[in-house]
Parts: structure tokens; C-alpha cells; sequence
């Protein structure tokens, strides 16, 4: 199974539980976990954590270039059907 990884889970995870310096096994876990292929991110994730200039920024952007997924053309097609399913929804804005 593959994961991807959005940016609230990094900044989430650098600011509450997992400190760059604190639990630096969290981090390496992601390198080795990418390394095997089972986690990622998309350019719009590493783009928004690039813009902290901070020490999360730092730490992610020495991922390997592989880290982030390119959107596709084909992406773009799924993302509208899923937005087209998700405003058909009963869903209130909190959910």
C-alpha cells in the first residue's frame, strides 16, 4: 500500500507530537518509508511546506525530487469527478 502525505500532517506533526528534533525517528521514517515506495506527496503539498522557510522546509525539501508526485491531466479528471460526488453529498461544511 501506498500513502500521501498532505501538509497538515507535516506541520502537524513538526509542531505538536513529533518535533524535527525531538522524535528525529518520525522524520527518518518518512525518508526510509519513501525510499521503499510507500510514501509521497503531491508538488501542491511540497509547495505549501517549501513557503515556511522554516526548519520543516529545510527537512523536506532535501527529499529526493521523487518525494513529490506530478499532477497528471488524468489527475485533474478524477479530482472533478471526486469534487462533483463530494457537492452531491449530504455533507454540512464542518464534515
Amino acid at each position: 500500500m501506498t500513502y500521501l502525505i498532505d501538509a497538515c500532517v507535516l506541520i502537524e506533526a513538526k509542531n505538536r507530537h513529533y518535533g524535527l528534533d525531538f522524535v528525529p525517528a518520525f522524520w527518518d521514517w518518512i525518508r526510509t518509508a519513501h525510499q521503499r515506495e510507500l510514501v509521497y506527496t503531491v508538488d501542491r503539498v511540497l509547495r505549501e511546506v517549501l513557503l515556511g522557510r522554516d526548519e520543516l522546509s529545510d527537512r523536506i525539501g532535501r527529499m529526493p525530487p521523487t518525494f513529490s508526485l506530478k499532477e497528471t491531466s488524468a489527475d485533474t479528471e478524477h479530482i472533478k469527478t471526486l469534487v462533483a460526488w463530494s457537492e452531491s453529498t449530504r455533507f454540512s461544511p464542518d464534515a
